[in-house]
């Protein structure tokens, strides 16, 4: 059966043991990468390498999005982001 065209959404159930797996998969992906280049670089460069590291690792990951924020009904103009979304769950604020 081929399946070419078409998106297969697979549901995750989100549990703390998954969490904690991919917490410990993410921080040895920051690992690998602080050891790769060591220490005094641009936060940005550490940025792409972390990605690549994401990829090379099969997680799913989002940059640089938009947070909206809002307080008591009224939306703020704050220039809040997140870095890198990882499996929709795990982020690096930046405000």
């Amino acid at each position: 059966m081929c399946l070419c065209g078409k998106k297969l959404k697979m549901k995750i159930k989100i549990t703390k043991k998954y969490i904690t797996e991919l917490t410990y998969k993410v921080i040895g992906c920051a690992i690998e990468v602080h050891k790769q280049l060591g220490p005094g670089l641009l936060k940005s460069v550490y940025e792409k390498y972390f990605i690549r590291e994401l990829a090379l690792n099969g997680l799913k990951y989002n940059q640089q999005l938009w947070v909206p924020l809002e307080y008591k009904g009224l939306e703020l103009d704050t220039e809040l982001r997140l870095d890198v979304l990882v499996s929709n769950c795990i982020n690096n604020l930046y405000y």
